[in-house]
């Protein structure tokens, strides 16, 4: 006798069986995969949320809690709902552009530590600086 647990939020799924008089044996099995599911950096993800196997949330994203993410969110985008939809954009899009050239989470610690203020604050100008450390 075998029975098959199936979910469609993780790449495997687990397959038991127990045989007359055997005890009872947990085997991971690899399903039909989507892609990997990417989660990028700086994202926030809320209390709850669920983000299905292949999507690919960007960097600066933030999903409200109890979402249900079935497709891509782009870079700083906020995404709430079941399905998940776009509410608005975290910031203008020169400003998520100029972000995305200066990934700040790329440096050393001791840069980062250097500029935590204008990381924190927003601080573009104060960030573009940072890019003398690359």
């Amino acid at each position: 006798m075998a029975a098959t647990i199936e979910s469609t939020a993780l790449p495997i799924r687990l397959i038991f069986s127990a045989e007359a008089g055997r005890r009872l044996r947990l085997r991971w099995k690899r399903s039909s995969l989507k892609g990997d599911t990417v989660i990028g950096y700086d994202a926030w993800i809320g209390s709850r949320a669920t983000i299905m196997q292949g999507v690919h949330v960007g960097e600066g994203a933030i999903i409200a809690a109890e979402a249900v993410v079935v497709k891509d969110v782009e870079p700083y985008t906020i995404v709430g709902g079941n399905p998940a939809k776009a509410i608005r954009k975290r910031f203008a899009p020169e400003v998520i552009d100029e972000l995305l050239d200066i990934q700040w989470w790329n440096y050393v610690v001791e840069v980062i530590n250097q500029y935590i203020g204008a990381i924190v604050s927003g601080n573009i100008e104060t960030m573009k600086k940072m890019k003398q450390h690359r």
